[in-house]
């Protein structure tokens, strides 16, 4: 994969969550995210790259998600992870 191919998925991912906390949750109580994919621990992989999963969560932390502030945030995140091991 091409690397410069790699990092547009991943900003097109991170600008979407970044645009996702940028609106105005004022009327909602609480935010929920789910996410399932394949990864490791703190990693998920796309189709086209891995990507840190607290550079997606931090964009609904208080001082940056205002609207959520005092609210609860939920992310249920389930990562396959495949282990390939040689059975020599």
């Amino acid at each position: 994969m091409d690397d410069l191919k790699q990092k547009i998925v991943q900003c097109n991912l991170k600008l979407f969550f970044f645009s996702v906390s940028e609106e105005d949750h004022s009327d909602a109580d609480c935010f929920v995210c789910v996410i399932l994919s394949h990864g490791k621990e703190g990693v998920i992989y796309g189709t086209n790259g891995t990507i840190k999963i607290d550079s997606l969560v931090s964009n609904f932390k208080g001082d940056r998600c205002e609207s959520l502030a005092g609210k609860p945030k939920l992310f249920f995140i389930q990562v396959l992870i495949l282990s390939l091991k040689s059975q020599a």
